[in-house]
This record gives structure tokens, sequence and C-alpha cells, in this order.
């Protein structure tokens, strides 16, 4: 990540998704559902 203090603003809509592994080596679907987008709860990371 880059530093910059503060942020700069972005120029474009930022995409993000969701990661989900196995520890051995198979494979599989995985389905997330009802997602919502909350303040931070993580207490390194104060609001």
């Amino acid at each position: 990540m880059g530093k910059c203090n503060p942020p700069m603003p972005t120029e474009s809509s930022v995409k993000f998704g969701v990661y989900a592994c196995s520890p051995t080596p198979s494979s599989f679907t995985a389905t997330f559902t009802d997602f919502t987008l909350e303040p931070s709860q993580w207490l390194a990371h104060p609001a």
C-alpha cells in the first residue's frame, strides 16, 4: 500500500472480492451471500 497523508481521492471505483482456499490440494466451489459494508470493528484501526 502506498503512503499518503491524507489519502489521495480515487479516480475510479474500487473493485474488491472475497477469496476462499483449501488447505489441502483439492478444489471446491464457495458461495458467499448477505454481505454488508460497515465501519471497521478491528480495534487496531478505530473509526
